[in-house]
């Protein structure tokens, strides 16, 4: 070449060039791409991804992921019988600054909020962490240090490997509440009528129902507590799809771990399958012990209303139990007041109050065709009618197996 200073000038801008050029190729190429699924579905899924300072759990979110982060938000809001995990990543090297134990579970906590914000349910969103080392890193950036899965909160019935019965969808319960939420879903209804199919062809199969609850509920039915108010319910729609409720039995736990979304429990029960049991004995002892004590329930003066107590509620368990497995067991709701008033009054009163009580039962979970209401108003004391402490234990419905 006859200009060499010309030559040293290409080879220079030669070598620039190409250096500008890799740089920029690998800045493009060092990538992480948003990736969520469930299952076979694609949730989200970009090219690009968040992004994170080097020790910092603040996100960076790009106006196109967020679009996506809003697609993750609709899904989870269209699918409540799912629960969205959320990992988050952090190299051994990196200084946790956070409140958290680690900057990966203060990453995940601060996408968390943000789905929180977005109206998801903080209890649906399980988060996590994990130490790596093999982030992505771009000038000073972690680009996407967090892995994202689903589960659920769905119904699971089986039996071995005889029987099985599930979806993501469940049964919902006011806190506080025994009535599940209506009309259950399709899929929910599916899983129900399987089940009671099944039942139905397997008489030697019970079911177990334990209802859930959290210390901090309330109840006031018959029932011992309002985790087997729930299983009862429960019971009651399959009875509805026509199995025996002898197949049926209905037991509790609490559970302080219980979470409410919007005063709402999802499902709060579980479902066991075992043989039927011989009760012939147990049907016996409830029989001869309510006999000879009947279930005793005392009212204020022209007053229908009623309060139990914890063995009354035991009581009517046992009641239930047993006309489950009695087909024609019956009871008898005998009313009586004290001698106060119009004797005829205190007739109508006294079978009005035996009505209120076969009314009640027959609210929570005892067929009232299976109750017999009668009225004796004063005609059988059992306390002294001149003293208030008498009269009170005269103003008394008697509960009781035929």
């Amino acid at each position: 070449m006859k200009n060499p200073f010309l030559y040293l000038f290409l080879c220079i801008a030669w070598i620039l060039a190409g250096a500008w050029m890799w740089s920029n190729a690998s800045c493009c190429n060092i990538s992480n791409p948003l990736s969520v699924v469930d299952g076979a579905k694609t949730v989200a899924a970009d090219a690009g991804n968040l992004r994170f300072a080097l020790t910092s759990a603040a996100p960076l979110i790009p106006d196109n992921i967020k679009d996506k982060l809003a697609g993750i938000t609709a899904y989870l809001k269209e699918e409540p019988g799912r629960t969205f995990s959320i990992t988050g990543l952090y190299e051994s090297t990196e200084k946790n600054a956070t409140e958290f134990a680690t900057l990966g579970l203060g990453r995940a906590e601060a996408i968390k909020a943000y789905f929180v914000g977005q109206g998801i349910a903080a209890s649906r969103i399980i988060t996590g962490d994990r130490k790596t080392d093999g982030l992505t890193v771009d000038n000073g950036e972690v680009i996407g240090p967090l892995t994202y899965g689903f589960g659920s909160r769905g119904i699971a019935i089986k039996d071995g490997a005889k029987f099985g019965a599930s979806d993501f969808d469940n049964f919902v319960f006011d806190k506080s509440g025994y009535i599940h939420a209506a009309p259950i879903s399709t899929k929910l209804n599916g899983v129900m009528s399987e089940t009671a199919e099944y039942l139905k062809a397997n008489p030697d199969r019970s079911l177990k129902i334990t209802g859930l609850y959290h210390e901090k509920e309330t109840y006031a039915g018959i029932l011992p507590n309002l985790g087997m108010a729930r299983a009862s319910n429960i019971k009651e729609l399959l009875q509805g799809m026509g199995v025996n409720a002898g197949q049926i039995n209905l037991d509790s736990r609490m559970e302080n771990s219980l979470a409410f979304d919007a005063d709402k429990l999802w499902s709060g029960l579980n479902f066991e399958f075992a043989g039927k049991a011989n009760s012939e004995k147990d049907l016996a002892a409830i029989r001869a012990r309510l006999q000879a004590n009947p279930i005793i329930l005392y009212f204020k003066t022209n007053d229908a209303s009623l309060e139990l107590n914890a063995q009354q509620r035991k009581d009517f368990a046992d009641i239930i139990y047993y006309l489950d497995r009695t087909p024609n067991g019956q009871l008898t709701s005998s009313g009586h007041t004290d001698d106060r008033g119009d004797y005829n009054l205190n007739k109508r009163l006294s079978r009005k109050r035996a009505e209120f009580v076969q009314s009640y039962l027959g609210n929570n979970g005892i067929s009232a065709t299976k109750i017999i209401p009668s009225g004796f108003g004063p005609d059988q004391p059992i306390g002294d009618n001149t003293t208030d402490e008498g009269r009170q234990k005269n103003r008394r419905v008697e509960i009781t197996i035929k």
